[in-house]
This record gives C-alpha cells, structure tokens and sequence, in this order.
C-alpha cells in the first residue's frame, strides 16, 4: 500500500484477515490473508477493525449472504443501492444455485431494505454488523496497535 491508499477497513470473519480501502481516485483495493499485526503497520490511526472468529456463526453468515457490502470508497453514511433491476432480471437465467436465490430475493425485495446487492459506507456497515451479530469485536487501531472496545 502507497501513502494515498492507506486500509480503511481491516476484517477477520470466520477464516482469516481482510483489509479493504479505495484509492484516491475511488478504485476499490482489498487484500485476504494477511496477518493483523501486517495489516496494522499501513493503517492510519483510527483505522476501525472487526473480528467475528468468535461471532454467532449463523447469524454472521446471515449478515455476510443477505446484508449489504462495505464500499471504502463511499462517504460517511452513503449509501449505494443496487437499482438496475431490469438488468438483473434478464441476468436470473444464468445465474445458478444460491447467486440465483439471491437475484430472486433482491428483485422481491426492492426498495424495502438494503440487500447483498447494495453498498453502504465503513460506518453504516460497522453499524449494521453490531446490531445484527452478536459476539464480534470492535477496535480501532491507535499507534499501529489494535485497541478494542470494551
């Protein structure tokens, strides 16, 4: 990682450690992988961080299947929801098994609520993960450490 496009996002779900970012012109950058005390080292002070190894498993693949996606190029509290429902109708037929499902469940759905199909913001996301798992932790990094929520 260069200077200008520093993590935003660092994760571990229930395999192992993410870090996402956007670069300064809003290309989306992720690394899978990596250790934390990696990741740590190219992260600016306040940087949050997540971790669901020890999370309600269902409850998190929940999230993670029927949720929205983080976009670290989006601004506090945006939102980018997925509208193009004509294109995803005609794409229903290719798609198989649970990417099908999906596609069904996101034409069924609409407007209603944020779905797989959607982005929201880091914080909007972190939000939605506290609120809809139990059992994940929460940090920030401070001083190329992790310092997590009590």
């Amino acid at each position: 990682m260069s200077n200008t496009d520093r993590w935003s996002l660092l994760r571990r779900g229930l395999v192992g450690w993410c870090a996402d970012a956007a670069t300064p012109d809003g290309n989306k950058v992720s690394s899978r992988g990596g250790t934390l005390e990696h990741y740590v080292l190219e992260c600016p002070d306040g940087t949050p961080v997540y971790d669901a190894k020890d999370a309600d498993k269902d409850r998190f693949a929940d999230f993670i299947v029927g949720g929205p996606m983080s976009d670290a190029s989006l601004k506090p509290g945006e939102v980018h929801r997925f509208n193009d429902h004509a294109a995803l109708a005609s794409m229903i037929p290719g798609l198989a098994g649970a990417f099908k499902v999906l596609g069904a469940m996101a034409l069924l759905e609409g407007d209603k609520k944020l779905g797989s199909f959607d982005y929201v913001s880091v914080d909007l996301y972190l939000d939605m993960l506290r609120a809809a798992v139990p059992g994940v932790k929460f940090g920030k990094v401070y001083n190329n450490e992790v310092q997590w929520e009590e």
